[in-house]
């Protein structure tokens, strides 16, 4: 069949769905016609593996999918959790000095895969609700000291989470056992090293025993570059910043317009070109 051996990652919000959680109905489509001409489709998101089923439980997902930018490979078929890495709690050193500077940033904690707002930002709010989540506020003594981390979030306006970047970039050093990333302009992410999307392409690649090169990629953010960059081929919506189309092989049309349907054109164009 057209698309045995091919594998297809592709972000959610702003990708796959729109951030008002919309999925065209040409995506749905084209993810449909991809699998049943052999292909296998996962999405590689930051959102928890919770709160991503809800979103892609009407896909014909059909291979373990990248969740929390990488900290989780979860395998739906089969209810499993296959990898997972959790954020050293010595993260919370970047905590006091953004808590001093910026009172309008908040602070949440992914524990165990639901989030725990620990400071408060009308952002953080929104987002633990738009994860499909209870909003509810906690204290770090709420938080068991030997429960498990897979992140922690800064949450503010763009503006001011630029200022946090900054600051939080000149306090890491090479030996911390995490890093920083930018997922979405309101969200500035803390997460544990060598757990990225693009690790979660290579654990995939020797999982499922198929090459780098038959895995093809799309996204649209900061939190994508290693991903795109891991994969095969890639591809990214046009609304993308330089940055992430910098490192891509294909441009699509925008989320709104079904840009994943978009990709897997192309990628049929590209096999039967080489055929």
């Amino acid at each position: 069949m057209t698309f045995d051996n091919i594998v297809l990652l592709s972000d959610i919000d702003g990708t796959l769905a729109t951030y008002d959680r919309v999925i065209q109905p040409k995506n749905i489509e084209a993810i449909q016609y991809f699998v049943n001409n052999g292909g296998r489709f996962a999405v590689a998101t930051g959102r928890t593996a919770h709160s991503a089923e809800r979103m892609i439980k009407h896909l014909s997902v059909n291979c373990p999918c990248i969740t929390v930018n990488g900290a989780a490979i979860y395998d739906y078929q089969q209810n499993k959790l296959l990898h997972v890495c959790y954020l050293n709690h010595c993260a919370t050193e970047l905590f006091k000095p953004v808590v001093e500077l910026f009172p309008q940033v908040g602070i949440e904690i992914n524990v165990d895969g639901v989030l725990k707002c620990v400071r408060y930002s009308p952002r953080s709010e929104e987002h633990i609700i738009y994860e499909l989540g209870t909003f509810e506020q906690f204290t770090m003594n709420d938080i068991p000291e030997d429960s498990n981390w897979f992140k922690a979030i800064f949450t503010g306006a763009p503006d001011i989470l630029d200022q946090v970047q900054t600051l939080c970039e000149s306090m890491i050093t090479e030996t911390a056992p995490y890093y920083l990333v930018r997922s979405e302009p309101t969200l500035f992410e803390i997460l544990p090293k060598d757990a990225t999307k693009g690790d979660g392409v290579r654990f995939l690649s020797k999982h499922l025993s198929v090459p780098i090169d038959n895995i093809y990629a799309i996204g649209d953010y900061y939190n994508d570059i290693d991903f795109l960059s891991a994969a095969g081929y890639s591809a990214a919506v046009k609304n993308a910043p330089q940055e992430v189309l910098a490192v891509t092989d294909y441009v699509t049309c925008s989320c709104e317009d079904g840009a994943v349907a978009d990709f897997i054109a192309h990628i049929e164009r590209i096999i039967k070109t080489s055929k």
